[in-house]
Protein backbone atom coordinates (compact mmCIF):
# COMPACT_ATOMS: atom_id res chain seq x y z
CA UNK A 1 0.00 0.00 0.00
CA UNK A 2 2.82 2.38 0.90
CA UNK A 3 4.68 1.52 -2.32
CA UNK A 4 1.59 2.26 -4.41
CA UNK A 5 1.19 5.62 -2.68
CA UNK A 6 4.86 6.54 -3.27
CA UNK A 7 4.62 5.58 -6.95
CA UNK A 8 1.44 7.62 -7.34
CA UNK A 9 3.09 10.68 -5.79
CA UNK A 10 6.04 10.24 -8.15
CA UNK A 11 3.80 10.79 -11.17
CA UNK A 12 1.54 13.51 -9.76
CA UNK A 13 3.87 16.37 -10.76
CA UNK A 14 4.57 15.16 -14.34
CA UNK A 15 0.87 14.42 -14.87
CA UNK A 16 -0.07 17.84 -13.51
CA UNK A 17 2.47 19.55 -15.77
CA UNK A 18 1.27 17.61 -18.80
CA UNK A 19 -2.34 18.57 -18.06
CA UNK A 20 -1.36 22.21 -17.60
CA UNK A 21 0.50 22.21 -20.91
CA UNK A 22 -2.45 20.79 -22.82
CA UNK A 23 -4.84 23.29 -21.18
CA UNK A 24 -2.62 26.31 -21.84
CA UNK A 25 -1.80 25.26 -25.39
CA UNK A 26 -5.49 24.87 -26.23
CA UNK A 27 -6.05 28.51 -25.22
CA UNK A 28 -2.98 30.12 -26.81
CA UNK A 29 -3.96 32.76 -29.40
CA UNK A 30 -2.79 31.80 -32.90
CA UNK A 31 -1.78 28.38 -31.62
CA UNK A 32 0.49 26.65 -34.11
CA UNK A 33 1.35 29.79 -36.08
CA UNK A 34 4.67 28.26 -37.20
CA UNK A 35 3.02 24.94 -37.93
CA UNK A 36 0.74 26.80 -40.34
CA UNK A 37 3.90 27.19 -42.46
CA UNK A 38 5.39 23.77 -41.81
CA UNK A 39 2.23 21.83 -42.61
CA UNK A 40 1.67 23.15 -46.17
CA UNK A 41 5.37 22.60 -46.88
CA UNK A 42 4.93 18.94 -45.96
CA UNK A 43 1.72 18.68 -48.02
CA UNK A 44 3.49 20.18 -51.03
CA UNK A 45 5.74 17.13 -51.25
CA UNK A 46 2.76 14.84 -51.84
CA UNK A 47 1.34 17.25 -54.41
CA UNK A 48 4.69 17.39 -56.25
CA UNK A 49 4.95 21.12 -55.60
CA UNK A 50 7.82 23.33 -54.48
CA UNK A 51 7.34 23.78 -50.69
CA UNK A 52 9.23 27.09 -50.76
CA UNK A 53 6.65 28.53 -53.13
CA UNK A 54 3.55 26.94 -51.61
CA UNK A 55 4.50 27.82 -48.03
CA UNK A 56 5.75 31.39 -48.26
CA UNK A 57 7.92 32.04 -45.21
CA UNK A 58 9.15 28.45 -44.97
CA UNK A 59 12.91 28.87 -44.56
CA UNK A 60 13.89 25.51 -43.05
CA UNK A 61 16.42 23.31 -44.91
CA UNK A 62 14.83 20.75 -47.24
CA UNK A 63 15.68 17.68 -45.16
CA UNK A 64 13.21 18.77 -42.49
CA UNK A 65 10.58 17.71 -45.01
CA UNK A 66 11.53 14.08 -44.35
CA UNK A 67 9.87 14.48 -40.95
CA UNK A 68 7.15 16.89 -42.03
CA UNK A 69 5.82 14.95 -45.01
CA UNK A 70 4.47 11.93 -43.05
CA UNK A 71 2.82 14.21 -40.48
CA UNK A 72 1.27 16.28 -43.27
CA UNK A 73 -0.65 13.23 -44.50
CA UNK A 74 -2.99 13.79 -41.56
CA UNK A 75 -5.78 16.37 -41.36
CA UNK A 76 -4.40 19.68 -40.09
CA UNK A 77 -5.79 19.65 -36.54
CA UNK A 78 -4.75 16.04 -36.00
CA UNK A 79 -1.31 16.72 -37.49
CA UNK A 80 -0.94 19.75 -35.21
CA UNK A 81 -1.49 17.65 -32.08
CA UNK A 82 0.74 14.86 -33.38
CA UNK A 83 3.49 17.47 -33.85
CA UNK A 84 2.76 18.79 -30.36
CA UNK A 85 2.98 15.30 -28.81
CA UNK A 86 6.15 14.57 -30.75
CA UNK A 87 7.63 17.79 -29.39
CA UNK A 88 6.84 16.91 -25.77
CA UNK A 89 8.26 13.41 -26.20
CA UNK A 90 11.46 14.59 -27.88
CA UNK A 91 11.97 17.32 -25.26
CA UNK A 92 11.80 14.69 -22.50
CA UNK A 93 14.15 12.33 -24.34
CA UNK A 94 16.61 15.15 -25.07
CA UNK A 95 16.58 16.35 -21.46
CA UNK A 96 17.29 12.84 -20.20
CA UNK A 97 20.04 12.27 -22.76
CA UNK A 98 21.62 15.59 -21.74
CA UNK A 99 21.90 14.15 -18.24
CA UNK A 100 19.38 16.43 -16.54
CA UNK A 101 17.83 15.33 -13.26
CA UNK A 102 14.10 14.75 -12.86
CA UNK A 103 13.61 17.95 -10.86
CA UNK A 104 15.50 19.97 -13.48
CA UNK A 105 13.32 18.53 -16.26
CA UNK A 106 10.12 19.41 -14.37
CA UNK A 107 11.31 22.97 -13.78
CA UNK A 108 12.29 23.38 -17.45
CA UNK A 109 8.80 22.25 -18.39
CA UNK A 110 7.54 25.30 -16.50
CA UNK A 111 9.69 27.72 -18.50
CA UNK A 112 7.88 30.04 -20.93
CA UNK A 113 10.12 28.99 -23.82
CA UNK A 114 8.97 25.39 -23.49
CA UNK A 115 5.33 26.49 -23.75
CA UNK A 116 6.06 28.94 -26.54
CA UNK A 117 7.87 26.42 -28.72
CA UNK A 118 5.09 23.84 -28.39
CA UNK A 119 2.40 26.49 -28.73
CA UNK A 120 3.57 27.97 -32.03
CA UNK A 121 4.48 24.55 -33.43
CA UNK A 122 8.18 25.17 -33.93
CA UNK A 123 10.84 22.49 -33.41
CA UNK A 124 13.50 23.54 -30.92
CA UNK A 125 12.97 20.10 -29.41
CA UNK A 126 14.44 18.56 -32.54
CA UNK A 127 17.63 20.61 -32.22
CA UNK A 128 18.08 19.61 -28.58
CA UNK A 129 17.58 15.96 -29.49
CA UNK A 130 20.10 16.23 -32.32
CA UNK A 131 22.67 17.68 -29.92
CA UNK A 132 22.55 14.45 -27.90
CA UNK A 133 23.16 12.16 -30.88
CA UNK A 134 26.47 11.11 -32.48
CA UNK A 135 27.84 13.86 -34.71
CA UNK A 136 27.35 11.75 -37.85
CA UNK A 137 23.58 11.89 -37.26
CA UNK A 138 23.12 14.87 -34.98
CA UNK A 139 24.96 17.28 -37.26
CA UNK A 140 22.24 16.93 -39.91
CA UNK A 141 19.60 17.70 -37.31
CA UNK A 142 21.16 20.60 -35.44
CA UNK A 143 22.09 22.37 -38.68
CA UNK A 144 18.36 22.79 -39.28
CA UNK A 145 18.95 25.84 -37.08
CA UNK A 146 22.58 26.92 -37.46
CA UNK A 147 21.92 29.96 -35.29
CA UNK A 148 21.19 27.57 -32.40
CA UNK A 149 24.05 25.16 -32.97
CA UNK A 150 27.07 27.07 -34.28
CA UNK A 151 29.14 26.58 -31.10
CA UNK A 152 28.18 22.93 -30.92
CA UNK A 153 29.82 22.47 -34.32
CA UNK A 154 32.92 24.18 -32.99
CA UNK A 155 33.03 21.78 -30.06
CA UNK A 156 32.63 18.78 -32.37
CA UNK A 157 35.47 20.06 -34.57
CA UNK A 158 37.68 20.35 -31.50
CA UNK A 159 36.84 16.71 -30.76
CA UNK A 160 38.33 15.85 -34.18
CA UNK A 161 35.00 15.02 -35.79
CA UNK A 162 35.87 17.18 -38.81
CA UNK A 163 35.48 14.25 -41.23
CA UNK A 164 31.77 14.27 -40.35
CA UNK A 165 31.19 17.97 -39.77
CA UNK A 166 32.86 19.55 -42.81
CA UNK A 167 30.98 17.52 -45.46
CA UNK A 168 27.66 18.09 -43.65
CA UNK A 169 28.14 21.84 -43.36
CA UNK A 170 29.42 22.19 -46.94
CA UNK A 171 26.59 20.16 -48.45
CA UNK A 172 24.00 21.88 -46.26
CA UNK A 173 25.13 25.33 -47.36
CA UNK A 174 25.26 24.40 -51.06
CA UNK A 175 21.82 22.76 -51.02
CA UNK A 176 20.25 25.52 -48.97
CA UNK A 177 21.54 28.36 -51.13
CA UNK A 178 20.21 26.70 -54.30
CA UNK A 179 16.92 25.33 -52.98
CA UNK A 180 15.47 27.88 -50.61
CA UNK A 181 15.89 31.64 -50.12
CA UNK A 182 17.68 32.92 -47.07
CA UNK A 183 15.60 35.42 -45.07
CA UNK A 184 16.70 38.99 -44.52
CA UNK A 185 16.30 40.95 -41.32
CA UNK A 186 13.18 42.78 -42.54
CA UNK A 187 11.41 39.41 -42.81
CA UNK A 188 12.19 38.51 -39.20
CA UNK A 189 10.02 40.74 -36.98
CA UNK A 190 9.74 37.80 -34.57
CA UNK A 191 13.48 37.76 -33.79
CA UNK A 192 14.27 37.95 -30.07
CA UNK A 193 17.99 38.45 -30.55
CA UNK A 194 20.29 40.59 -28.40
CA UNK A 195 22.68 41.23 -31.27
CA UNK A 196 25.30 42.68 -31.05
CA UNK A 197 25.19 43.34 -27.29
CA UNK A 198 25.21 39.67 -26.36
CA UNK A 199 28.44 38.88 -28.24
CA UNK A 200 30.77 39.20 -25.19
CA UNK A 201 28.58 36.81 -23.18
CA UNK A 202 28.39 34.40 -26.08
CA UNK A 203 32.16 34.42 -26.58
CA UNK A 204 32.80 33.65 -22.91
CA UNK A 205 30.26 30.80 -22.88
CA UNK A 206 31.63 29.44 -26.16
CA UNK A 207 35.21 29.49 -24.86
CA UNK A 208 34.32 27.49 -21.76
CA UNK A 209 32.08 25.14 -23.78
CA UNK A 210 34.81 24.24 -26.27
CA UNK A 211 37.51 24.07 -23.61
CA UNK A 212 35.46 21.77 -21.36
CA UNK A 213 33.57 19.88 -24.10
CA UNK A 214 30.38 21.05 -22.43
CA UNK A 215 27.30 20.53 -24.61
CA UNK A 216 25.03 22.55 -22.32
CA UNK A 217 27.31 25.60 -22.49
CA UNK A 218 27.71 25.20 -26.26
CA UNK A 219 23.95 25.33 -26.71
CA UNK A 220 23.61 28.23 -24.26
CA UNK A 221 26.24 30.33 -26.07
CA UNK A 222 24.59 30.23 -29.50
CA UNK A 223 21.62 32.60 -28.93
CA UNK A 224 23.99 35.37 -27.82
CA UNK A 225 25.98 35.12 -31.06
CA UNK A 226 23.21 35.12 -33.65
CA UNK A 227 21.65 38.20 -35.32
CA UNK A 228 18.29 36.40 -35.41
CA UNK A 229 16.92 34.13 -32.69
CA UNK A 230 13.44 32.73 -32.14
CA UNK A 231 12.07 33.33 -28.66
CA UNK A 232 11.88 29.58 -28.04
CA UNK A 233 15.65 29.21 -28.64
CA UNK A 234 16.37 30.92 -25.32
CA UNK A 235 15.44 27.73 -23.50
CA UNK A 236 19.01 26.70 -24.29
CA UNK A 237 20.36 29.42 -22.00
CA UNK A 238 18.54 27.75 -19.11
CA UNK A 239 20.27 24.41 -19.67
CA UNK A 240 23.52 25.13 -17.73
CA UNK A 241 21.39 26.49 -14.86
CA UNK A 242 19.96 22.99 -14.34
CA UNK A 243 23.11 22.24 -12.34
CA UNK A 244 21.85 24.53 -9.59
CA UNK A 245 18.23 24.43 -8.42
CA UNK A 246 18.10 28.02 -7.15
CA UNK A 247 19.80 29.34 -10.27
CA UNK A 248 17.32 27.51 -12.47
CA UNK A 249 14.30 28.81 -10.54
CA UNK A 250 15.61 32.38 -10.79
CA UNK A 251 16.33 31.87 -14.49
CA UNK A 252 12.80 30.66 -15.16
CA UNK A 253 11.25 33.56 -13.25
CA UNK A 254 13.38 36.04 -15.21
CA UNK A 255 12.37 34.22 -18.39
CA UNK A 256 8.69 34.80 -17.70
CA UNK A 257 9.36 38.53 -17.19
CA UNK A 258 11.33 38.70 -20.45
CA UNK A 259 8.62 36.79 -22.28
CA UNK A 260 5.95 39.20 -21.03
CA UNK A 261 8.02 42.23 -22.07
CA UNK A 262 8.70 40.77 -25.52
CA UNK A 263 5.12 39.88 -26.43
CA UNK A 264 3.52 43.08 -25.05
Amino acid sequence: MIQIKVRAQKYIMPAGIASLIVFVMSHVPKMGVDFWLLYPAGRAIWNLQNPYIVAHGFFSPPWLLVLLAPVALLEFQIARWVWFALGVLCYLIAFKRLGLTSWAIMYLMLSPFFYYDLGIGNYEWLILLGATLPASIGSWIVILKPQASIILFGMWLKQRRWKVIIPVVTLAVLISLRVYPLPNQSELPWSADVWPYGIPIGIVLAWFAIKQDDTLLALAAAPFLSPYVGLQTWIMVLLPLTRNKIGLIVGILVSWVCMFLFIT
